[in-house]
């Protein structure tokens, strides 16, 4: 083995785990004994490779000749290459335990609990689309194609239980260890966007070709006009603002859809306000709202129209967890779709299938009927569906007594019930079991992950929420000290589920109605005597 590419940090994780499941570090007799017991169970993870177990393997005390004929002696001889019960724990422990470099996102669930398992039986698209991957890439794979598959969709509209028209908006993230191949989505989704993204370099060359006129004329030139029709839909991470907003207007009512290997990469897109960050533009795009930006000068891009904008991202956990810790309760989690990736620890290299014409011939039928359909949607077998995941998730929340989940879990019903007419629509408007099955396995594997990832931090905002209105609403200017700062208006509004956008505004009304002051000395706010009436 290459001990230069060898992965050490890993192996530590199994080593460290290993000699607990021995007993620990050998306090008496001779260390050799614990040295060959290690080197015997390690052989099944990483063979008979004496000059590889010497390196991970601890020194405990044993002169450097007896750890040689140790470690020697466990590589010569004969061993059943089953891996034995002990290992298999070891492993086991081992796996989780190399989160603590991370987050361990079980650990508030049993440990033995696992994600959901997919459906045996699946929609013909999503069977197509994870079939080129290994089984337990397929999960992240069967989520992460929805956001590309939704940009096909123009002017199509699906009437929820509620009565509001929702678009076929998708916003994917997968949250996965270090290594553990994220990029598996990646082709499945080169191959739905193939059709976009050869008409987007048409688009283009055309827009090429009016900036190179624009810059040849002299400044007492007539100027080109920019040309129609410049719908551009696949976009990279890294855009400005402008450029995004100027993007959506060429779309024409269009999804734009960009795919970020990071999800950091949401920061690079400048809102012209720091304090609102993706946050605010990832629940923007989940309601398809306005969007926009106003500018005086002749040049530059002024124009609002609705952001629709489909997207995925990947992260490790640690990252993911950290991007998303100031909105644990602002609505923002609700609105996206995560998944993960479970690998066993001792698998063989994954193998992929090839992706070829044949792929892309069988894929064309559904994406042709995601292009084609238009107006508003109706299946009374998705809406009776709906009801029973709302059921379902109400049910859950009371007999594990997870506010939490209820709270994301609104949301969540509604990005299943999308992905269900989403499917029913390629499927050229025919509802089968198999639709059905996978919008509630969708459904509970989207809450699996948002609850290990985010469940303790969304319990403990709400708890923070129920001690504020225990009395009913509660006035945020009552709850904050006589004296409180900016950030401590914040939390009072979050705990609340108010959107801290609006903190700004609600200071200045009650500054205006002489509730509160500022001291630029102090960079804080204090109430007045008016406020206590």
């Amino acid at each position: 083995m290459n001990l230069e590419h060898f992965d050490l940090e890993k192996a530590r994780f199994v080593v460290d785990a290993l000699e607990r499941a021995l007993g620990g570090k050998p306090r008496f007799g001779r260390p050799q004994s614990f040295v060959y017991s290690m080197a015997l169970q390690l052989r099944q993870i990483y063979g008979a490779d004496q000059a590889l177990l010497d390196k991970i393997i601890p020194t405990y005390g044993e002169t450097p000749e007896q750890r040689e004929k140790v470690i020697n002696s466990a590589c010569t001889r004969e061993i059943e290459e089953k891996p034995s019960d002990l290992i298999g724990r070891v492993l086991e422990e081992a796996e989780w335990n190399m989160e603590e470099n991370e987050y361990d996102p079980t650990s508030r669930l049993n440990r033995n609990e696992m994600p959901p398992a997919l459906p045996e039986k699946l929609p013909p698209l999503i069977e197509l689309l994870t079939s080129k991957v290994p089984v337990y890439y397929k999960p992240a794979v069967a989520c992460a194609v929805f956001p590309p598959l939704g940009a096909h969709m123009h002017g199509v509209y699906f009437r929820y239980l509620d009565n509001v028209l929702h678009e076929p908006a998708f916003m994917s993230v997968l949250m996965a260890k270090m290594s553990t191949g994220k990029g598996c989505v990646n082709k499945p989704i080169e191959y739905i966007m193939a059709d976009i993204e050869e008409r987007d370099k048409i688009n283009r060359q055309r827009e090429n070709e009016w900036k190179k006129a624009m810059n040849t004329r002299g400044a007492n030139k007539d100027k080109p006009q920019r040309p129609e029709g410049l719908c551009i839909q696949y976009l990279p991470a890294d855009m400005t603002n402008a450029a995004f907003v100027q993007r959506l207007q060429d779309a024409g009512g269009r999804f734009l859809y960009t795919a970020m290997d990071e999800l950091d990469l949401l920061e690079q897109l400048q809102t012209g306000n720091r304090r609102k960050g993706p946050a605010h533009i990832i629940r923007l795009a989940f309601d398809c709202a306005p969007y926009g930006q106003e500018r005086v000068g002749a040049a530059s891009v002024t124009s609002v129209t609705r952001l629709r904008w489909n997207w995925n991202a990947s992260t490790t956990i640690s990252k993911g967890r950290d991007f998303f810790k100031d909105s644990f309760a602002d609505g923002t989690l609700s609105r996206l779709n995560f998944s993960t990736i479970v690998v066993p620890m001792l698998n063989d290299l994954p193998v992929y299938g090839i992706y070829d014409e044949a792929f892309a011939d069988a894929l064309k039928p559904y994406i042709d009927c995601l292009n084609e359909v238009r107006g508003e949607v109706h299946c009374e077998q998705a809406l009776q569906l709906a009801k029973k995941m709302i059921e379902e998730s109400r049910n859950y929340s009371l007999l594990t007594g997870e506010d939490g989940y209820e709270m994301l879990s609104r949301r969540a019903v509604v990005s299943a019930y999308l992905k269900a007419m989403t499917l029913y629509v390629a499927q050229g408007m025919q509802w089968t079991q198999e639709i059905a099955d996978f919008a509630l396995w969708s459904l509970r594997y989207d809450m699996w992950c948002k609850m290990a990832f985010f469940g303790e931090e969304i319990e403990k905002v709400l708890q923070k929420e129920k001690k504020i209105g225990r009395r009913g609403p509660a006035n945020m200017l009552d709850v904050l000290q006589p004296e409180f700062t900016f950030d401590d208006a914040v939390i009072i509004r979050e705990a609340q589920g108010k959107d801290p956008v609006g903190t700004k505004h609600m200071l200045s009304v009650w500054m205006n109605r002489g509730y509160i002051t500022y001291n630029d000395d102090t960079k804080k706010y204090y109430k007045t005597a008016q406020a206590f009436k």
